[in-house]
């Protein structure tokens, strides 16, 4: 059986030039930095390297094949590389497509991300490449024109990323994890994020853009999953957030982890909901 993949690109691919801080880092210091990484990981876990997947919860562990040659670059955010991975004590035709964010931080490379982007599928007996859905948002930008969105509007994945980038620091603050004070209860919440949903709005009234993004609990099981909603507004040519809420929150219901509103839209305004009315009892 041969492994098949689609759209491996051979080039080093800069789909958004002219920016000066990235172009003192090169192809091969980003792959020596992603090198260093895996060789790091391996190391700490007895010559396995551990990938915690954000979608489904596991931990997978993996053997290191080899990195693409390709690396892309886009304009204030980062470089991106994949490599593949084989699932320790799995089929040896079976691979993973494993991608990286590496992104420039007070003069060095910085690996902010690691996400599975394919994962193997059996397809009539052959072991081929999967790609998940939906794609990080760093994929999306392939599909979308590189220059300035008419208007002055701000694509879809540039919301992805300030929300993805504003997690990640927060996280870096906090052992890894996401912290934010529940307003309605205030408790302290420790999540990992899953996913960002789609699709991202935009709100007319105020120019602020929306976005729905899936977390995991702190040692929670996989299906437990709370839904934040996060609220990004321009600022100074850039994307900042301003704001983020508990949209709906974790309650089980005849056996299973559902998510509870707290709220819903009404045109471009939130409105509370009666407790009361969606009172499912206690886990």
């Amino acid at each position: 059986m041969r492994m098949a993949t689609v759209g491996r690109a051979v080039v080093l691919l800069d789909l958004l030039a002219g920016f000066v801080w990235a172009q003192s880092f090169s192809r091969e210091d980003v792959l020596d930095v992603l090198q260093k990484h895996v060789q790091q990981v391996t190391q700490d876990h007895d010559g396995v390297y551990v990938l915690k997947d954000p979608e489904t919860g596991q931990t997978l562990k993996l053997k290191f094949v080899e990195f693409h040659p390709s690396v892309r670059r886009i304009q204030n955010y980062g470089f991106f590389a994949c490599a593949e991975f084989q699932p320790v004590g799995g089929d040896p035709e079976q691979r993973y497509d494993i991608d990286f964010w590496v992104k420039p931080e007070d003069g060095t490379l910085k690996v902010m991300e690691v996400r599975v982007h394919k994962e193997p599928y059996n397809l009539n007996g052959e072991w081929v490449m999967k790609a998940r859905q939906p794609q990080p948002w760093w994929w999306a930008i392939a599909g979308e024109h590189g220059g300035e969105a008419v208007g002055g509007e701000r694509k879809a994945w540039e919301v992805k990323a300030t929300i993805d980038g504003h997690v990640k620091k927060n996280a870096d603050e906090h052992g890894g994890y996401f912290v934010i004070q529940d307003d309605k209860t205030g408790q302290t919440l420790q999540l990992e994020m899953v996913r960002i949903h789609d699709p991202v709005r935009k709100l007319v009234k105020t120019g602020q853009y929306f976005a729905c993004v899936d977390f995991r609990e702190k040692g929670g099981p996989p299906e437990k999953l709370w839904d934040l909603d996060f609220w990004v507004a321009p600022k100074d040519g850039s994307l900042e957030v301003v704001q983020v809420k508990v949209h709906k929150e974790p309650k089980f219901v005849d056996g299973q982890w559902v998510k509870q509103p707290r709220y819903k839209w009404e045109g471009e305004e939130v409105r509370e909901i009666s407790f009361e009315v969606y009172d499912y009892g206690a886990a």
